[in-house]
C-alpha cells in the first residue's frame, strides 16, 4: 500500500516521546483488584426536574463483561415509590449499563441509585457507585396512555411525475425565479404552511432545475425530509410528532422517538456511523421565575431540550439535558416575566470529527461543543458565555440555525439574524474557520441575498461537492431556496407559494447517496502503530493506516485525561500516514495517544524520558 505523508501545514509538531503499547495489551494487564471508574451517568448526579419515566444509564471507562452482569447489580429506590424492579442491559458500546424500571417514578420524589462492583471484560471490577436525582413535580401519564398510532401507514403512496400526466392539482406551485447552471443533483424539500389555501403539503424530490420527480402528500406537513448515510430517507411528521424512516422505495420501515417521557423535538435526527442515531427531546417544568426577576411568574412553564443518543438497538446511551448545563438567564432577548420561557430551543446536532457533539441553541445564540464521553461542555461559542474571539466579522450570529462541520474543518451556520440592530434585520449564510485551541473564529465566507431578506426561523446551509452552496431560507416570504456559486452568483432560486415554507433544503446526486451508504455500511479499518524510536527525548514518528476515507482526530492526553496537543484533525483518504513529533518542553512521563473516528477509537501508551 502506498504511504502518504500528512501535509506539514496541518500537522502540529507536539513535544512527545512515546512507547506505544496496543490497547488490548494495556487492558489485558489490568489486575484483578483494579477499579474501573464511572465516566458518565444519566440522569446526572443531583439532577433536578427529571422525568418520572426516566431510564438510568451508567457508562464506565472500560468494557463490562456481558456474561457477568447480574440484574442485582443496580438498586433503585424512590423516596415515595420505594424499591424498583426493572430490566438491566448492556448497550452495544459494551460500557454503558441501562436500567429500565418496571413502573414510573412518583412526581417530586428523590431517587437513590446504588451500583455494586461489576466484572470488567479485561479483568478487574468497576468501582461501587452511588448517586441520586430529583423527579419533577409535574405529573405525567403512564406508558400505556402515551402510545401513538402509526396511522400514516394508511396514507397515500409515493408517486412519480413521470408516471402521471401532471402533478396533483393541490401540489404547491414552485416558481423558478432564477436559473443559471445549477449543480447536478436532486433537491429534497418538505413544506408546511400557515395558510388555508388550495395547496396541500408534500414531501418532494425535485430535479436540479426545480421540476418535481416524485412526491408524497402529508397530513399536516413534514420537516427535514432528507437522505441519511445508512440509505434511509427520514422526515419529521407534524401529525404523528415523530420521525419516520423510508426505504429506497419510500416505504415506511422505521420510526424514531424521544425516550424518557419527553416529546420528540422536530428539529433534528442524525443517523450515526456506529449504526445508532441522535435526536432532540423537548420537555417542560413549572418554575418560579420570581427567583430570576421580581416580575416573574410564580408558575411559569419553562421549556427545555435534551440530546438523546441511541445505539443500534435503540437503547438510550446518552442523555444531555439543557437544564443540567445551561442557566435560564443564559437566554438572550427574553422577557423573563412571561408565563412561558423557551430556555434553549436547540435546533441542530452535529457529530464532530473527534466524536463530540456540536449543539446549536437558538435561544442562547450559542454553539456548544459537548464531550460524548462524560457530558462536559468543551467550549461555548456565541451568546452570553462566548469563549471565542471572532475576526473578519463585527456582526455576531443571532438566533442561528443549521450549524455544520465541513470536511476542511470549517463550520457553516445559517444566521437568522433576529434582533439584529437597526436599520433592519437580515439573514445570511456563514462559514468560519475555527481554532479550538486559541479560541478564534474567522469568517471566511458569507452570503447575503441581494436585496437583503429576513428568515425569522429555520433555514439551512449545505456545501455541495462542486463548491456551490445550497441555502434553505426557512420562514421567508421572498424566496425559499437559493443555490449560490463560489463567485456569489445565483445558480438557481426557488419560491414556494405564499404561506408555505421549507424547514431545510438538501441536494444530492445518486452517486453522492451511494457513496454515503457505502461508507456508512463499511466502517474504515484503522490501525495505530507503535512509535519509533522508543523511548526518546527529542523526536519520534507515529504511524496509522485507514482502509478508506474517514474523519479522524489524533491527539495526546496526559494521565489526568487532559488533551495537551491536537496532532491532526480532519479527513484522510485510504492509505498509510505518518507524523513526526518533537518532545519539546513537555515534562517526562507517561502520555496517551488517541486516534478517534466517528465510529471507533484507539489509545496507545507513550513515555517521555528526560
Amino acid at each position: 500500500m502506498r504511504a502518504y505523508q500528512i501535509p506539514k501545514q496541518v500537522v502540529l509538531h507536539a513535544p512527545i516521546a512515546a512507547l506505544i503499547i496496543p490497547i488490548f495489551m494495556l487492558l489485558a494487564t489490568v489486575t484483578a483488584d483494579a477499579q474501573v471508574k464511572v465516566n458518565y451517568t444519566y440522569p446526572s448526579a443531583n439532577a433536578t426536574q427529571v422525568s418520572a419515566k426516566t431510564t438510568i444509564g451508567i457508562r464506565y471507562a472500560q468494557a463490562i463483561s456481558r456474561n457477568l452482569l447480574p440484574i442485582s447489580a443496580v438498586t433503585v429506590t424512590g423516596s415515595l415509590s420505594g424499591s424498583h424492579k426493572g430490566k438491566l442491559i448492556l448497550a452495544t458500546d459494551e460500557r454503558t449499563i441501562i436500567f429500565t424500571p418496571d413502573i414510573i417514578f412518583a412526581a417530586g420524589e428523590k431517587v437513590q441509585v446504588s451500583v455494586i462492583p461489576i466484572r470488567c471484560a479485561y479483568g478487574g471490577f468497576t468501582v461501587p457507585y452511588k448517586f441520586s436525582f430529583q423527579i419533577s413535580k409535574v405529573k405525567i401519564l403512564p406508558y400505556s396512555l402515551l402510545e401513538k398510532e402509526d396511522s400514516h401507514l394508511r396514507g397515500e403512496p409515493w408517486l412519480s411525475s413521470s408516471a402521471v400526466d401532471s402533478v396533483p392539482s393541490d401540489f404547491p406551485v414552485i416558481a423558478v425565479t432564477k436559473l443559471n447552471g445549477p449543480a447536478e443533483g436532486n433537491i429534497y424539500l418538505s413544506d408546511f404552511k400557515y395558510t388555508s389555501d388550495q395547496f396541500g403539503t408534500y414531501l418532494m424530490i425535485l430535479d436540479s432545475y426545480g421540476h418535481a420527480i416524485s412526491y408524497h402528500k402529508t397530513r399536516q406537513g413534514g420537516l427535514d425530509f432528507r437522505p441519511q448515510p445508512n440509505g434511509l430517507f427520514t422526515y419529521f411528521d407534524l401529525a404523528a410528532k415523530k420521525f419516520y424512516g423510508l426505504d429506497s422505495n419510500y416505504v415506511v420501515v422505521d420510526s424514531f422517538e424521544a425516550a424518557n417521557g419527553y416529546e420528540t423535538d422536530s428539529h433534528e435526527l442524525r443517523i450515526l456511523p456506529n449504526g445508532g442515531y441522535a435526536l432532540l427531546g423537548v420537555y417542560s417544568d413549572i418554575v418560579d421565575m420570581r427567583s430570576v426577576i421580581s416580575s416573574g411568574d410564580s408558575t411559569a412553564t419553562v421549556v427545555y431540550n435534551d440530546i438523546e443518543e441511541f445505539d443500534k438497538d435503540k437503547n438510550l446511551v446518552f442523555d444531555w439535558r439543557t437544564n443540567d448545563h445551561f442557566a435560564i438567564t443564559d437566554v438572550t432577548y427574553q422577557d423573563f416575566s412571561l408565563r412561558r420561557i423557551d430556555a434553549a430551543h436547540c435546533n441542530a446536532i452535529e457529530l464532530d470529527r473527534d466524536g463530540s457533539f456540536l449543539l446549536s441553541s437558538r435561544s442562547l445564540d450559542e454553539i456548544t461543543k459537548i464531550n460524548r464521553e462524560d457530558g462536559s461542555m468543551i467550549w461555548r461559542w456565541g451568546g452570553k458565555h462566548n469563549q471565542f474571539h471572532t475576526t473578519n466579522d463585527t456582526i455576531p450570529f443571532l438566533h442561528q440555525h443549521d450549524m455544520r462541520r465541513l470536511a476542511n474543518g470549517n463550520i457553516t451556520i445559517f444566521d437568522n439574524g433576529n434582533f439584529r440592530e437597526p436599520p433592519f434585520a437580515y439573514s445570511r449564510a456563514l462559514e468560519y474557520s475555527i481554532d479550538e485551541v486559541a479560541k478564534t473564529a474567522t469568517k471566511v465566507w458569507e452570503y447575503r441575498h441581494d436585496p437583503d431578506i429576513f428568515a425569522g426561523a429555520m433555514g439551512s446551509v449545505q456545501r455541495l461537492p462542486n463548491g456551490n452552496t445550497l441555502i434553505g431560507w426557512g420562514i421567508c416570504d421572498q424566496t425559499s431556496v437559493t443555490e449560490v456559486k463560489p463567485d456569489g452568483s445565483t445558480a438557481i432560486e426557488l419560491l414556494l407559494p405564499g404561506g408555505h415554507y421549507n424547514y431545510r433544503a438538501y441536494k444530492f446526486t445518486p452517486d453522492d447517496l451511494k457513496s454515503a451508504v457505502s461508507a456508512n455500511s463499511q466502517p474504515p479499518t484503522l490501525s495505530l502503530k507503535q512509535n519509533f524510536p522508543n523511548p526518546f527525548t527529542a523526536s519520534s514518528t507515529i504511524q496509522f493506516t485507514s482502509s478508506n476515507r474517514t474523519l479522524i482526530h489524533l491527539a495526546i492526553y496526559d494521565l489526568l485525561g487532559r488533551e495537551v496537543r491536537t496532532l491532526f484533525s480532519g479527513t484522510v483518504e485510504r492509505g498509510e500516514y505518518s507524523a513526526t513529533f518533537d518532545a519539546g518542553d513537555l515534562p517526562g512521563g507517561i502520555y496517551i495517544c488517541k486516534l478517534v473516528t466517528p465510529s471507533t477509537s484507539f489509545s496507545e501508551k507513550m513515555i517521555i524520558t528526560k
